[in-house]
């Protein structure tokens, strides 16, 4: 049995290696895995998003911001959440993002991606700020995971699929480097009610010598996962895990301009790294 990097105890590559002798022979075999907290320490679609909110890269115009949050959830907006009203919420957001909208510090540019600015300081911004992540938090907590998701995936309304590339081979790289995994506390300005998130990204070197290993027994590996499909390939690439593994994942849906629309849709089939 070959596991180079010796991260398994004896006891589990034995246990591995009985479960391997038992597959039937002459049928095909395969493992389908999740990505972000199986494969990855941290999430590859919301260090991205953390970057996003932190250098304010955005493609969308302030009045788009509401229907871009509301669309196929109209009927839940005007839900409450611990005393604070969902409207109320994304009303705030829309005048602080039209504040720095105005003042030109959003920017879609990659070029200006991940440079700290003078504007990160200003009291406006970091309300935004938690504001935003304060939603993204309380729609996660109303109506769970796929709301949530959509969310995010609505921030990048407008972008090309090449710019949104860029940035998030730019935002994984960064991540890389953090120590670990890094927690971001901030206290919410309306209610003083805490929000937190975390940033940095790293391999379960683990579930890597895995892949690898069933890569080597021709067992072949789809990865499938609740996050846009561009993301997840780009950090199991930057993190050197096999080639041959086959990603489902969230897909961009592009408008006639070829820039990502607010929507999501459903992949119908697996993509190489």
């Amino acid at each position: 049995m070959v596991m180079k990097e010796n991260h398994f105890s004896p006891r589990t590559k034995e246990a591995f290696h009985d479960v391997l002798k038992s597959l039937p022979k002459g049928e095909r075999q395969y493992v389908v895995s999740d990505c972000d907290g199986t494969l990855l320490f941290g999430d590859s679609q919301y260090v991205l998003t953390n970057d996003q909110i932190e250098y304010l890269n955005f493609a969308f115009k302030p009045e788009e911001l509401t229907d871009i949050f509301k669309a196929g959830n109209e009927d839940k907006w005007t839900m409450e959440r611990n005393g604070i009203s969902i409207p109320f919420l994304l009303e705030k957001i829309q005048e602080d993002y039209s504040y720095l909208y105005k003042r030109e510090y959003v920017s879609k540019d990659p070029k200006n991606f991940l440079r700290a600015a003078s504007w990160q300081k200003d009291p406006i911004f970091i309300d935004f700020k938690i504001r935003l992540h304060h939603l993204l938090d309380k729609i996660y907590s109303l109506w769970g995971y796929e709301a949530s998701a959509y969310g995010v995936y609505a921030l990048f309304k407008g972008f090309t699929i090449e710019e949104y590339k860029t940035l998030s081979s730019l935002s994984h790289m960064r991540h890389s480097k953090i120590k670990g995994l890094l927690q971001r506390s901030y206290f919410y300005p309306d209610t003083n009610e805490k929000v937190s998130y975390l940033d940095g990204l790293h391999p379960i070197e683990e579930m890597k010598e895995l892949l690898y290993e069933l890569e080597r027994r021709g067992i072949d590996v789809y990865v499938a996962s609740a996050s846009p499909e561009e993301t997840v390939k780009d950090a199991l690439k930057l993190f050197a895990f096999p080639s041959s593994v086959q990603v489902y994942g969230i897909a961009n849906k592009i408008d006639s301009q070829g820039k990502i629309t607010a929507f999501k849709e459903k992949q119908e089939h697996a993509s190489p790294i």
